[in-house]
C-alpha cells in the first residue's frame, strides 16, 4: 500500500535513516505515484541544504509527471522548486522555475502558486499575476477573498509593510476556521 511507504519514508527521513529512505523510494519506483514521492524527497533535500540534488530530483519528478500526463502536477513540482530557490535566496532560479511551471500548465492552481512564489520574492510580477487571476476568475470567492489577499500580504511583508499585509488579510477573516466552526469569536480561548 503506497500510503504506508509514504509514512515509512517520512519516519526514515526524520530519523536521518538513509537506508530506510532509499527502501521507501525504491518501493514506489515505477508506480504512478512516484512523482509525488520524488517531490517530497526533493523538498527534504532542499531542507537539508542539498540544493543541487533537490533541483535534480524536482526535475525528475517534473519529467516523470509529464510522461504520465500529469501536467498540473508537473507544473506544481516546478513551483515546489521555486519555493526551494526562494528559501535560499536564489531569485533568478526561482523566477525561472515559476516561468517553467506556467509553460507547462496555466490552470488556476498553477497561476496561484506562481503568484505566491513571485510574492515571496517581492516581485512586481506578483501584481500582474493577481490581476490576471482576478480577471479570469471574478466570481471565485475563495480566490478573491482569501488567496489573492494572502499573495498581496506576502508581497507586502517582503517590502517591509506589515500594516498593509494585515489590512489585506482582513478580507479572509470570515473564512478563518482556525478556532473551530464558529470562527473568530473564540480565537485565542485555547491559550
Amino acid at each position: 500500500m503506497p500510503a504506508g511507504e509514504f509514512f515509512r519514508y517520512g519516519i526514515a527521513f526524520a530519523q536521518n535513516d538513509e537506508t530506510g529512505v532509499q527502501k521507501a523510494l525504491n518501493s514506489l519506483r515505477g508506480k504512478p505515484i512516484e512523482p509525488i514521492i520524488l517531490v517530497i524527497q526533493a523538498q527534504g533535500q532542499c531542507s537539508k541544504g542539498k540544493v543541487s540534488a533537490a533541483e535534480q530530483t524536482f526535475s525528475r519528478a517534473t519529467e516523470l509527471a509529464q510522461h504520465l500526463g500529469l501536467k498540473e502536477f508537473a507544473a506544481n513540482s516546478r513551483l515546489a522548486l521555486a519555493t526551494c530557490e526562494v528559501e535560499i535566496g536564489n531569485t533568478a532560479a526561482a523566477r525561472k522555475a515559476v516561468s517553467d511551471a506556467l509553460a507547462i500548465s496555466d490552470d488556476k492552481d498553477t497561476r496561484l502558486g506562481a503568484a505566491i512564489a513571485l510574492g515571496r520574492l517581492g516581485d512586481n510580477a506578483a501584481d500582474k499575476a493577481i490581476a490576471v487571476l482576478q480577471k479570469l476568475f471574478p466570481d471565485d470567492q475563495m480566490l478573491n477573498s482569501v488567496f489573492l489577499p494572502l499573495v498581496r500580504a506576502i508581497s507586502y511583508t517582503q517590502h517591509d509593510k506589515p500594516a498593509d499585509a494585515i489590512r489585506e488579510l482582513k478580507s479572509a477573516a470570515p473564512f478563518d476556521l482556525s478556532s473551530g466552526p464558529h470562527g473568530a469569536p473564540y480565537f485565542g480561548m485555547d491559550y
